[in-house]
């Protein structure tokens, strides 16, 4: 079974080029999560079931190092664990 998305509300006004939305999703074990995310969309495709990709790139780089810095998170854009 797949998350299911409850709600997606924006953050702030709706910004021409980026908007930041508040979803809360039941995720698989039935645990209701929240997350912020960002899209390009006036509404995001996940809001609609869709978990395909909304290709928004954020880097971060160590400022010590100036390296990349990964991570391995749940992201809800494929309802599932990616390396950002």
């Amino acid at each position: 079974m797949k998350s299911k998305v409850i709600s997606s509300v924006i953050l702030g006004h709706k910004q021409n080029f980026l908007n930041l939305f508040r979803l809360t999703l039941k995720d698989k074990a039935d645990q209701v999560k929240e997350y912020v995310i960002a899209s390009r969309r006036e509404i995001p495709k996940v809001s609609s079931q869709d978990f395909t990709s909304d290709a928004v790139v954020i880097i971060a780089m160590h400022s010590e190092t100036d390296r990349m810095v990964l991570l391995k998170e749940y992201r809800p854009s494929v309802d599932g664990p990616m390396i950002v």
